[in-house]
């Protein structure tokens, strides 16, 4: 019985392994160009198609107008009313901010 426990966790080892070989990493995002693509892609669930805000979560398209960059950078970072934080890599805060806090 403990051989095939073992045998179970190995096969799910090395099927898990195979599954993460042969993606190459992304690049960060580092255009205005980008940065709207990522935004489409990552935000419309919730803030809606044109990301003018749905419900109770806000008008991405002039949250410059309301917040500041250093403001934006944290609710990316820690989260805030209901949206998780992190959702922004590390690497891609400083661009994706910028690009929020021009949105007036």
């Amino acid at each position: 019985m403990k051989k095939m426990a073992t045998a179970g966790v190995l096969l799910m080892l090395a099927l898990g392994m195979t599954a993460c070989g042969g993606q190459t990493a992304k690049k960060p995002i580092s255009s205005d160009d980008e940065v709207k693509a990522a935004l489409q892609s990552r935000c419309v669930m919730c803030h809606g198609a044109e990301l003018k805000g749905t419900g109770p979560n806000p008008d991405l398209t002039t949250v410059g107008s309301r917040l500041s960059k250093e403001q934006i950078k944290e609710v990316l970072q820690k989260g805030r009313n209901g949206m998780p934080g992190g959702l922004v890599k590390p690497e891609e805060l400083e661009v994706v901010a910028s690009y929020l806090a021009k949105q007036k």
